[in-house]
């Protein structure tokens, strides 16, 4: 890859991302590479929201499920307060919905987790001359089918069919428990904001998988966004 020669200072990135791994992997790479530096990192996206007024960087790296505020509500915000600022979505979330949702955000660009670092910086690069780019031929077709497990495909009836469900299945308690879900929040952190036992959290979300017919947590944070949550 070549070196970035945007300017005399390095580009500023800062990452909102709960994986060590990813974080750590990034900021590694640009240790071997001229023009980037990784200024900050982020593990939640309420923390990040909340000091964003006084950040000074170029480009912001984001997953999709993090704790605090999902990136869908961190890149609007970052967009409505810097709209120059870049945001590239760093994500495992290939889901065709998800997908969409991504498409129509005010991102300027997406790179699933699964590609190499050359890739990202690659993107990176573009997006900073001013493209929007997203690496969606990265991904496999099955990324694209409208099949995913427990919802019904024809039409909007995939929609209304989990809004449905959400309004019509949930008790109060488990309607409050999948909106923190949608915010991001771990067990721990429900627990803790409840007041509640893990095992109790446990039990509640075993309760809303049955209930909205889904199998892990990436199919619940579908789940989330159909029914307006996110």
């Amino acid at each position: 890859m070549p070196e970035a020669s945007y300017s005399k200072s390095p580009i500023r990135i800062v990452i909102v991302d709960d994986h060590n791994l990813i974080s750590d992997g990034i900021s590694a790479h640009t240790e071997r590479i001229q023009g980037f530096v990784v200024q900050q990192v982020f593990q939640n996206g309420l923390l990040f929201t909340t000091q964003l007024p006084g950040l000074r960087f170029d480009l912001l790296l984001c997953d999709v499920n993090i704790p605090g505020r999902n990136g869908f509500s961190v890149c609007r915000e970052c967009k409505q307060q810097f709209p120059d600022r870049k945001v590239i979505f760093f994500t495992g979330y290939t889901e065709s919905i998800i997908l969409e949702e991504v498409k129509s955000s005010r991102a300027d660009g997406f790179v699933p987790k699964d590609t190499g670092m050359d890739v990202l910086f690659d993107t990176i690069q573009d997006v900073l001359k001013g493209k929007r780019v997203f690496r969606f031929d990265l991904l496999s077709k099955q990324s694209f089918s409208h099949e995913e497990p427990g919802f019904v495909v024809e039409g909007n009836q995939r929609v209304s069919n989990s809004f449905e469900r959400f309004q019509s299945l949930l008790s109060p308690r488990e309607k409050e428990i999948m909106a923190l879900y949608a915010q991001g929040m771990k067990d721990n952190e429900i627990s803790s904001h409840l007041q509640v036992s893990m095992h109790t959290v446990h039990t509640f979300r075993k309760r809303i998988y049955q209930k909205m017919e889904v199998s892990s947590m990436q199919e619940l944070m579908i789940a989330c966004w159909q029914c307006g949550l996110m």
